[in-house]
């Protein structure tokens, strides 16, 4: 009522209202859970559920960024990865006293356990909403480890990444599909993940695998990361063009021992 001129705002939390009488009237919990710190109406529901005796409780939904569209939230309880987020959260107003922080099993992998040496390869890029030119630069970009001898596998996002794209540059050979390779057995595989910035990334270095981005195809993104507070840029983590700027120095080095007076020798 207090904001006639924003009918999306008042409609989206006339129906979420509705949903949660609907849960609390057919079921009676004692709470609800939910990951949708994202949602404006989550502070709404967190007093609609409080009027009706019912807690209401987040779970962290993947990687967090700086961004407007997860501030201001409150829960009763709202579970986070580690005290890097709930400080993030808090400098985005969310409400202090909601936050507790459990790491889930899933953050930190037994990768002996998960290990599966069919779904082996040295380096894996994970791939996220990809067009054909990003394709081909990321696949350019790690040439570096395939002229080591090095595999690379490019693995599929579930929802964004299209097969067909993928498949036309690499191959079906080097695609590493996640409906068919469980996530925890696919980083447990592996020595080096590879992206731009995704949740994943945040499970392998979590698991002590080392963790590459991407600042070559995603080079204005990744120039930005520290800005948004990017988990993984406030760590040490190698770039992928200091994968390629060492990969010359060792070629040039080489080459300087077989032939002193090599052209490329004396050019680099």
């Amino acid at each position: 009522m207090n904001y006639p001129l924003s009918p999306y705002f008042v409609l989206k939390l006339m129906i979420r209202v509705a949903q949660y009488s609907y849960m609390i009237r057919s079921f009676n919990p004692a709470a609800i859970a939910v990951y949708h710190e994202y949602s404006f109406a989550s502070s709404i529901l967190t007093n609609y559920c409080n009027i009706h005796g019912v807690k209401h409780i987040n779970v962290m939904h993947g990687e967090k960024l700086f961004h407007i569209v997860d501030a201001y939230f409150r829960y009763d309880e709202c579970y986070v990865w580690d005290k890097y987020y709930k400080d993030l959260f808090i400098s985005m107003r969310a409400d202090e006293a909601q936050f507790i922080i459990a790491s889930p099993p899933s953050m930190r992998i037994d990768t002996q356990r998960y290990f599966q040496q069919k779904y082996y390869a040295d380096f894996k890029y994970f791939l996220e909403d990809v067009t054909e030119k990003e394709m081909i630069s990321i696949v350019e970009s790690m040439k570096f480890a395939v002229d080591r001898g090095r595999t690379v596998k490019y693995r599929l996002h579930p929802r964004y990444t299209n097969p067909k794209i993928v498949g036309k540059i690499v191959g079906k050979s080097n695609i590493e599909d996640s409906f068919k390779v469980p996530i925890l057995s696919s980083i447990s595989s592996m020595e080096y993940a590879v992206g731009g910035y995704t949740t994943v990334l945040n499970q392998a270095f979590s698991s002590g695998k080392k963790v590459i981005l991407d600042d070559i195809t995603y080079k204005k993104i990744f120039l930005k990361l520290k800005d948004v507070k990017y988990y993984l840029a406030t760590v040490q983590c190698e770039k992928l063009s200091d994968c390629q700027a060492k990969q010359r120095r060792d070629r040039v080095n080489l080459l300087s021992l077989l032939d002193p007076n090599s052209k490329e020798t004396n050019l680099t």
